[in-house]
């Protein structure tokens, strides 16, 4: 999988940006409603700029970037990624940050 091509096929290594399914619901009860209401809104904002790509490395890092551009705060770009890393923990799945997310986060 090329984490530099957002538009790259799907893998087991993807998440569901939405975190659905049972899991995941699971999970948001688990946290304090707080954590639920920013997280739920930041997924959706993500899912609908993904349009259908596979979020991975390289999606995940263009959206922190467009943020960035876009002049939202760090705090904005932590709560998405604080959401995108408990979805892939309720669904069992691997973390889709890595370099490319890392280098997005230290430029803003």
């Amino acid at each position: 999988m090329s984490s530099k091509n957002p538009a790259a096929p799907a893998s087991d290594e993807q998440v569901d940006a939405a975190g659905a399914g049972t899991t995941a619901g699971r999970n948001e009860r688990a946290s304090s409603p707080p954590t639920c209401d920013a997280y739920a809104p930041a997924r959706g904002r993500l899912e609908a700029w993904l349009a259908g790509r596979p979020l991975d490395d390289g999606t995940l890092a263009a959206y922190l970037d467009s943020l960035r551009a876009a002049g939202r705060a760090p705090a904005t770009a932590a709560i998405v990624l604080a959401a995108v890393r408990g979805a892939a923990r309720a669904a069992g799945t691997r973390q889709p940050d890595g370099p490319l997310t890392r280098q997005a986060i230290e430029s803003l």
